[in-house]
């Protein structure tokens, strides 16, 4: 580039004021207010996300209570979690929290970036529940893609609405526990 730092300041100002030369105060583009929630994110449903992000069809059938491994994902976990409710919203973040076995299964309960709270029971009543900002809901899982190699699960699940069998949502989850 030829010139000096101040052509260069004198090309910079230039092109910021052609860019700010069609804003005036009375057509200045108004945000809209923040989610009633921290860490959902409003979409009408699960499966209109952006065009082209739709996550990958569940084509497995396991059931999360027949996987003999759930009984040694035990420790801290870190992972993954997009969970898609429809009609509400997603939950898309890093997670962090604990995997704990028991007699009946494997609980993980998990915190989001943004202290969303989730928690996902594996074994007799495969579920997941959910907490944030006055928001509570929790679903029953359904049969999917669940993969554990110790010390990794990974799930990509749909889940049923509160009192219905019909299915109202998707957990994806990659977590490592230990």
């Amino acid at each position: 580039m030829t010139g000096g730092p101040a052509a260069r300041a004198v090309l910079l100002a230039a092109a910021t004021a052609g860019l700010l030369a069609g804003c005036s105060g009375t057509d200045e583009a108004r945000l809209p207010p923040p989610p009633a929630t921290p860490a959902y994110t409003a979409i009408p449903t699960f499966t209109s996300a952006i065009p082209g992000s739709t996550p990958p069809p569940i084509t497995g059938s396991a059931e999360p209570r027949a996987l003999p491994e759930l009984a040694r994902l035990d420790g801290s976990a870190t992972g993954t979690l997009t969970l898609a409710i429809s009609g509400t919203g997603e939950l898309t973040s890093a997670v962090t929290g604990r995997c704990s076995p028991s007699g009946t299964g494997t609980e993980i309960a998990l915190s989001s970036a943004d202290g969303a709270r989730v928690r996902v029971l594996l074994g007799d009543r495969p579920s997941v529940s959910v907490s944030d900002g006055g928001f509570d809901y929790g679903a029953d899982l359904l049969p999917g893609d669940y993969a554990v190699q110790v010390p990794r699960l990974t799930m990509a699940t749909g889940f049923t609405g509160p009192g219905t069998s019909e299915a109202a949502g998707r957990l994806d989850l990659d977590v490592t526990c230990g």
